[in-house]
């Protein structure tokens, strides 16, 4: 009886010791996927870092070229109203009065479809009644609920 005992007590610690190293395995593979997550955090903030820099770096670099610009034309007023000029050579102010005045005319043509659709609208309505009225003079169509199409 003691030795059948024993014998049950090793495979109950055999058995336990096993679960033991596969939960370790298990807590090892878990510890390896946090770590990789970690670095891929890391490496995703340092590219965030590094491309945040090299914005940083050309716009002093734009900065740089403008403050030359300003310093090689050293006061000239009329290269300084060349500059103010777009790709179409066309100067700022002027853009922005065209700008105003397309969108004068974009509103006088919304302002103008509305008015279309309120007429339409109107003239709807206009015909509604007429081709109700004519409906139920011939005992046809939408009657009130006392009374019957027999009467």
């Amino acid at each position: 009886m003691r030795g059948g005992r024993g014998e049950e007590d090793r495979h109950e610690r055999r058995g336990q010791i096993d679960r033991e190293r596969r939960g370790d395995r298990k807590g090892q593979e878990e510890r390896r996927e946090e770590d990789r997550e970690r670095e891929r955090e890391r490496e995703r903030e340092r590219r965030q870092e590094e491309r945040i820099e090299e914005d940083r770096q050309t716009e002093d670099r734009g900065e740089e070229r403008r403050e030359e610009d300003r310093q090689e034309r050293g006061g000239r007023g009329e290269e300084e109203k060349v500059r103010k000029t777009d790709m179409r050579g066309e100067r700022k102010t002027d853009r922005q009065e065209r700008r105003v005045e397309e969108r004068g005319e974009e509103r006088e043509g919304d302002e103008r479809r509305e008015e279309d659709r309120e007429r339409e609208r109107e003239r709807e309505i206009s015909i509604l009644p007429a081709a109700s009225s004519s409906f139920s003079s011939s005992g046809v169509g939408n009657l009130p609920r006392n009374v019957t199409a027999d009467k």
